[in-house]
């Protein structure tokens, strides 16, 4: 069966992830959250991601199918979904 709902594509650094914000000034209610994707693990220190897990559930509520449309690719399943409560 085909999902019948529109696709929204989803990015990560910028709407999700404000990681322009000044370190240790995360916006209300975003934890930063130290991510070793592809690319960043040892000796590079973990990168910083700042998300704020009520994003989930409101992504959700938009009725939308969520696709991701980002340079994480599909390691935004693995590192930023369970943040955020998304499937």
């Amino acid at each position: 069966m085909v999902d019948p709902r529109p696709i929204l594509f989803l990015d990560v650094d910028g709407p999700l992830n404000p990681w322009r914000a000044p370190a240790g000034r995360a916006p209300a209610g975003y934890t930063t959250l130290p991510m070793r994707p592809t690319g960043w693990e040892e000796p590079h220190p973990p990168l910083p991601v700042r998300l704020d897990p009520r994003h989930g559930p409101l992504l959700l509520a938009l009725g939308y199918r969520l696709v991701w449309a980002s340079t994480w690719g599909p390691e935004a399943n693995t590192w930023i979904a369970p943040v955020l409560g998304l499937p």
